[in-house]
């Protein structure tokens, strides 16, 4: 009888809601999966290093009962 590993928990990923303004007071929505709300942050950063505003709202998603 060989040992068995035990299991590795996965890091749980958090539902981010980025919403970015532009200097031309037009405004953009995403909606995803990160690691950390500063990960969603980090990306919207990268992509639009001309926002004006970046806000990151995020919440761990409910895990399923059984």
């Amino acid at each position: 009888m060989t040992p068995q590993s035990a299991p590795v928990a996965q890091p749980q990923l958090l539902i981010c809601r980025v919403v970015i303004t532009m200097p031309d007071k037009s405004r953009g929505e995403h909606v995803g999966l990160y690691p950390h709300s500063m990960d969603a942050m980090d990306r919207a950063m990268d992509l639009f290093p001309e926002a004006r505003v970046i806000s990151v709202c995020a919440v761990r998603p409910k895990r399923a009962t059984q």
